[in-house]
């Protein structure tokens, strides 16, 4: 009787995989390095917590990364690149395929070369875009990425906060400051944390609405040689324990010793 064989676990990730690993620590450890943490006990907490983690069934992608980043951009020149809205400036139903404008066309213009099909499942598994009757419509600006999707999606928005941060703590050496501001109170009640949500979520939703169209505005004709870079916007929520850490605002500052005589 022939035994199952266990399917292997991942292996050493490729050279450009650990490079995107390494880039990421690089940036994190000497933050929290200087900001007071031991190096010898980040390391043994790494250790441990890794230690209990599995081989991932499939090798990370860092382009995997870039596909989740350009997903909302199909949604977003649907709703405005001309040929693809109506004369109301609404989102026109579009075929799969076809001559004029259509699904695999919008697609191609975010991801050139690529296999639009991924991409379609993606947006009809989201319910981002429907179809009725052979043509697609999109449903909403947004897409709302689930599980494996959401994971990556948020690894990238983590990443790139901590790149803007570990820019910004340079001193100038990376290049000009970017934006990075933050509005918190650590008095706010819990009974109106539904109320404080429900308005970060149509504030940030109109104010990224607007950026996206600032910036689409402003790309470069399809195949120009113009150098580009990713750039953005990212707005998150953050939910912590209730006041400032006491022992740290209590703490009166040490007398100076005297000297002995």
């Amino acid at each position: 009787m022939k035994r199952r064989k266990k399917p292997k676990a991942v292996g050493r990730p490729a050279r450009r995989d650990a490079e995107e690993s390494r880039e990421f620590l690089d940036e994190l450890v000497p933050l929290m390095v200087a900001a007071g943490h031991s190096p010898k006990r980040l390391r043994a907490e790494f250790a441990a917590i890794c230690g209990r983690m599995k081989e991932p069934a499939r090798a990370w992608d860092p382009a995997e990364l870039a596909y989740v980043a350009d997903l909302p951009h199909v949604l977003s020149r649907w709703h405005a690149d001309e040929g693809y809205t109506d004369a109301q400036g609404a989102p026109r139903r579009l075929p799969l395929r076809g001559p004029g404008p259509s699904l695999t066309g919008l697609i191609e213009r975010v991801y050139p070369g690529a296999d639009p099909n991924p991409v379609v499942r993606v947006l009809l598994r989201t319910r981002a875009v429907r179809e009725c009757n052979g043509s697609f419509e999109p449903l909403t600006r947004n897409v709302l990425f689930e599980r494996t999707l959401a994971r990556r999606h948020g690894l990238l928005s983590v990443f790139e906060l901590l790149r803007t941060v570990a820019r910004n703590c340079a001193g100038g050496r990376r290049g000009a400051p970017l934006l990075h501001q933050t509005a918190i109170n650590s008095w706010y009640p819990e009974r109106y944390l539904p109320e404080l949500h429900a308005y970060l979520k149509r504030q940030s939703g109109e104010t990224l609405w607007d950026c996206d169209r600032f910036m689409r505005r402003r790309e470069p004709p399809h195949g120009s040689a113009e150098p580009v870079r990713r750039v953005g916007l990212c707005i998150f929520a953050i939910e912590d324990r209730a006041g400032p850490p006491v022992r740290w605002a209590n703490r009166r500052p040490a007398r100076p010793r005297r000297r002995k005589p």
